[in-house]
């Protein structure tokens, strides 16, 4: 659940410093060794072209599926249920991978959560 509640801040944060005008890439070093810096900005960053290595320079295969994240979360969602925890984030980070997956790219990365939030929740 943090993970994906990660890589959503992520996806948020790089979109909007994207739409401002900054460098993906020059954005993205900041984040990393500053207080923001996470695997989601060091080794997988969701935005194609900043780090080669990462599913989403290449076209976000390879990496964890959408699908399988979006499974875990609702596993995690199932939990705090029965525990009586809030986890608001947890439950908002979910609806966009359900919505990603729902658009058929539930095989992708679960990177590809940037896609669909820097194109406006559209895809």
């Amino acid at each position: 659940m943090i993970l994906g509640i990660q890589m959503t801040a992520v996806a948020e944060g790089i979109s909007m410093g994207e739409k401002l005008g900054m460098d993906p890439k020059i954005l993205n070093e900041v984040l990393s060794v500053s207080t923001s810096g996470c695997w989601s900005t060091r080794v997988q960053c969701p935005r194609p072209g900043v780090i080669e290595t990462s599913p989403s320079s290449n076209d976000y295969n390879g990496g964890f599926m959408t699908a399988l994240m979006r499974k875990d979360m609702s596993l995690a969602m199932e939990a705090a249920e029965n525990a009586g925890a809030s986890v608001e984030f947890g439950q908002k980070a979910m609806e966009y991978y359900i919505e990603v997956e729902k658009k058929g790219f539930g095989g992708k990365d679960f990177g590809y959560v940037y896609q669909y939030i820097h194109k406006n929740k559209k895809l």
